[in-house]
């Protein structure tokens, strides 16, 4: 008997590292995705590089207005569909996104995988922008690992910058055991 459950331990672990391996390669590719989209000179390197994965998703925040999510559900990228939607929760320290409550609700009743990011303002209180997010994401069993999105520096040092990143991350993961 204690073979059996020492090998479903084992798978289990196995499990859950492959799956936050593949988290954290997913959040690679949409941070590498949203840089090369602000770079145009970028765009079609990153169109090689999406090409080349099976496996799509996009982010979406109130920018995108009321969302059709019966068009992102037969939508394809390069002849995928879309698998996964990260929604943009929260900005800052106060400023949480008009959409997501409702961006949620549908992405999980349309059977999509879901996610949640915090928009990242740097030199506000890391601690008081992880709790915001970890108040207001309504994560669950099954989501996408959070993820930070960080696009300028403020005027922060990179050292600063670097560490209250880490620090925004170490909250939240410890929050979400992640």
């Amino acid at each position: 008997m204690s073979g059996k459950r020492n090998r479903k331990n084992a798978l289990c672990h196995f499990a859950r590292l492959l799956l936050r391996v593949l988290c954290v390669t997913l959040s690679a590719v949409i941070i590498s995705s949203v840089i090369a989209f602000h770079d145009r000179r970028q765009t079609k390197k990153a169109h090689d590089t999406a090409a080349a994965y099976q496996i799509h998703g996009i982010d979406i925040s109130h920018h995108q207005g009321k969302i059709n999510w019966d068009k992102v559900c037969h939508a394809t990228l390069h002849h995928q569909p879309i698998t996964f939607v990260f929604v943009k929760c929260s900005e800052g320290t106060t400023k949480l996104d008009k959409y997501y409550n409702n961006n949620q609700k549908e992405i999980r009743h349309h059977n999509i995988t879901f996610g949640a990011y915090h928009f990242f303002v740097p030199g506000l209180s890391p601690e008081k922008q992880a709790r915001l997010f970890i108040n207001n994401a309504n994560l669950k069993k099954g989501d996408l690992v959070p993820v930070l999105d960080v696009e300028s520096i403020g005027k922060l040092s990179k050292q600063q910058l670097t560490e209250d990143i880490l620090l925004w991350m170490k909250i939240v993961g410890e929050h979400y055991n992640c």
